[in-house]
This record gives structure tokens, C-alpha cells and sequence, in this order.
């Protein structure tokens, strides 16, 4: 469940259930009317959501990404990671526009991609 608070009165403005289980990662986009939530349990993995009138309604889901971000400069891509794979996802149509693969193992069990300050540059772990 994702749990909205006003930061000044700690009130709680409304909550939705998001995911089946926990979520691991809530990004909201700087104008606030999209949000990227992310559980490493059960798919749908992760998802983004358009907030409106204090709900929450369901806008795009991504089956195999366990982590999402807004791209840094303008919000018009979203960044999806899994341990083998980090795609590019165009915001209004959630197409992919590049997709990187690993080719060796890290042995890591969460990427956790960014996307660098200027959006030139993906990092990835």
C-alpha cells in the first residue's frame, strides 16, 4: 500500500494498494500527477500510476522490471532494471526505446539503474 502524508500535519491524505505485496520503491514525478511503484515479489513488478483527485489509477504496468525512475531532465522516459536487463521506456506510450543487456554476471540480485544528471548516461549495477 502507497500512503500519501501531508508532510506539515503528518494527516494521512489517502492510500491505494498498488501491488499484491510489498512495495520497494515509490518515485513521484516532480509535477506530481504520475507515480512509479516497484516489489520484487510478485509481478506485475512495477507499475505507474496517474494521481487525480486523491486516487491513484493505473496507467502503465511493467511485468519484468523491479525497478523504475523518471528520467532526470524532463520525466519523458522512465528507466526499468531487473538483474539481467535495463530498458528505456517512452512515458506516454510505455514502448521501449533501448534496451541493455548484460553480458556477464555480477552476481548481483537487484539493479537498481539510474539515469545521469543530463539523461546522457545509464548507470547500472
Amino acid at each position: 500500500t502507497v500512503k500519501v502524508y501531508n508532510t506539515k500535519s503528518a494527516e494521512e491524505y489517502f492510500a491505494h494498494r498498488c501491488h499484491d505485496s510489498y512495495v520497494d520503491n515509490v518515485k513521484c514525478s516532480k509535477d506530481g500527477t504520475l507515480l512509479l511503484t516497484s516489489n520484487v515479489r510478485r509481478r506485475p513488478f512495477s507499475a505507474m500510476w496517474n494521481i487525480e483527485r486523491n486516487q491513484f489509477s493505473s496507467k502503465l504496468i511493467f511485468n519484468e522490471d523491479e525497478f523504475l525512475e523518471f528520467s532526470k531532465l524532463d520525466e519523458d522516459k522512465i528507466l526499468g532494471a531487473n538483474p539481467v536487463r535495463t530498458t528505456i521506456y517512452d512515458i506516454r506510450t510505455g514502448q521501449a526505446i533501448a534496451s541493455y543487456k548484460s553480458f556477464f554476471n555480477n552476481y548481483c540480485s537487484l539493479n537498481r539503474a539510474t539515469f545521469s544528471p543530463l539523461d546522457d548516461l545509464i548507470l547500472s549495477g
